[in-house]
């Protein structure tokens, strides 16, 4: 099987089943005794990246073979060097594109943004802004926040491209702002969603003071006081939570007394002996 998939790359166009089967042999996972890692080696050496972006571009507007097609892309990038053949090929343009036609189809959102996450490097930011990356991905969060896997794949490209943006040009409506609040509260139990969140607010709001302000006058600072009480076992989660508060309080005498008044300053000095970062955001409120 391996060696049949090999001898379907090197360009050539691949069908629907192939794509399957080259994403669940290199997919990440401790019950298959298969070296899935070489597998995504043999497979990117071989064209097969190619050839799947090939099968996607000449399928578009099939759903089914989009879906396989990213799946596999996916699993790929488990192993790095395949991550820059897939840029060379044009993938950066294509999961765009991808989501773009497809926004509206939930499962195909779904992969294509996990796959974006890939593509989300200092390398290829320029090449994704260029896509209108900024407009996509506030499109995505405006129609599919109430989608779990999408809103967490959405806030960490986001995070990511506002991090790796060296030239600070992903400028993100305003919006942006309620909108993760808005998905943030509707999530509170999930880590995840509370990880990926507070990330975003980090991001954002280390890029630009507009976006602090826009935070802590549209209510997170009270969203992410009222989840502390939620998350208090978990160390990672309420580390998270005291970067944001950090982040938001930094030189902002608004966001400074927002917390405060709500109870954040209490919460973070009850826990400051745990953790460094909880040390360094009680600093800021003093």
């Amino acid at each position: 099987m391996i060696a049949e998939l090999v001898g379907a790359g090197n360009g050539e166009e691949i069908d629907e089943h192939a794509l399957w089967c080259i994403a669940y042999l290199c997919q990440a996972s401790d019950d298959i005794s298969t070296s899935n890692e070489l597998n995504a080696t043999k497979f990117g050496e071989n064209g097969s990246i190619q050839s799947i972006v090939i099968a996607v571009q000449d399928n578009f507007e099939n759903s089914r073979v989009v879906i396989a097609g990213f799946t596999a892309l996916r699993n790929l990038c488990s192993v790095s060097v395949n991550v820059g053949r897939m840029t060379f090929f044009g993938c950066c343009d294509l999961v765009c594109a991808t989501i773009r036609r497809h926004l509206h189809n939930i499962p195909v959102c779904r992969v294509a943004c996990q796959a974006l996450t890939m593509f989300c490097s200092t390398d290829n930011v320029r090449t994704l802004l260029a896509c209108d990356v900024v407009n996509l991905l506030t499109d995505m969060l405006v129609r599919h926040s109430s989608i779990k896997e999408i809103l967490t794949h959405t806030c960490h490209c986001i995070s990511r491209i506002v991090s790796n943006d060296l030239s600070h040009s992903s400028n993100f409506s305003m919006d942006i702002c309620s909108i993760v609040i808005s998905s943030f509260q509707l999530f509170a139990d999930d880590t995840d969603v509370v990880l990926k969140a507070c990330d975003v607010v980090c991001a954002l709001s280390g890029h630009s003071h507009e976006y602090k302000v826009c935070f802590g006058s549209s209510g997170m600072i009270e969203a992410l006081v009222q989840v502390t009480e939620q998350h208090r076992r978990n160390v990672i989660v309420m580390e998270a939570i005291s970067r944001a508060l950090a982040t938001l309080s930094d030189r902002c005498i608004e966001n400074n007394e927002r917390i405060k008044v709500t109870g954040g300053q209490d919460l973070l000095w009850s826990t400051s002996q745990i953790s460094r970062t909880w040390v360094s955001a009680t600093d800021q409120l003093e």
